[in-house]
């Protein structure tokens, strides 16, 4: 959680010192899609997104053609579906366990883009960290004695979070729309690799230049 933090002033500090003229605003609504382990204890999920863009490089390749390269940084919260996991003997005693998962990251990237007239699809690499955290929740089970009828505890209730913070790596891909030229709508894929956190991340929103 600390490099969490430590990430996100960083990104701060930048936003405050960078040129205004080059510098852009962005907020976006994550559809996140877990794989790997994730899977196993989450559902289809969701989440914002904010961050800072800096444009480094531009070019005119030829009238309708432009090359922009661009660095940024940015910060998401993500929330997934609970999963349910049953445990057990059936017919003894039967125990639902559901997992809760829930994630935030920080990390700066770089993005190289064509811009041909107001579409301008692009290709992203980031890299930065997350933290992922998992709670376990479950009522008590009991097992009744046939013979006597006696309720006997077999599992205690449980309500515990298990977290932990991982490198992130995150290439990407994507397409700027420029509805005015300081207004952008867009929409973009990218494969977060957090060891064994990994999702599927499928973004809209909007990108303001300052």
């Amino acid at each position: 959680m600390k490099k969490i933090i430590l990430t996100i002033s960083i990104i701060l500090i930048s936003i405050l010192t960078i040129k205004a003229q080059k510098l852009s605003i962005n907020g976006n609504l994550d559809f996140n899609i877990p794989q790997s382990d994730l899977s196993d204890v989450a559902g289809f999920g969701y989440g914002i997104r904010v961050g800072a863009e800096y444009l480094i490089f531009s070019t005119d390749i030829s009238e309708n053609l432009k090359l922009n390269v661009s660095g940024g940084a940015e910060a998401a919260f993500s929330l997934f579906g609970k999963e349910e996991i049953a445990v057990g003997f059936p017919g003894f005693f039967e125990q639902t366990i559901t997992l809760k998962s829930n994630a935030i990251s920080a990390n700066g990237y770089l993005k190289a883009g064509l811009r041909i007239n107001k579409f301008e699809p692009y290709v992203s690499a980031g890299a930065g960290f997350l933290t992922g955290f998992v709670k376990m929740e479950s009522d008590a089970a009991y097992f009744t004695d046939p013979f006597s009828g006696e309720q006997i505890l077999v599992s205690p209730a449980m309500s515990e979070t298990d977290s932990g913070t991982e490198f992130l790596f995150q290439p990407g891909v994507g397409v700027n729309y420029y509805l005015q030229e300081k207004v952008k709508l867009t929409i973009g894929a990218s494969n977060a690799f957090a060891n064994g956190f990994n999702f599927l991340n499928i973004r809209t929103g909007l990108s303001f230049v300052l």
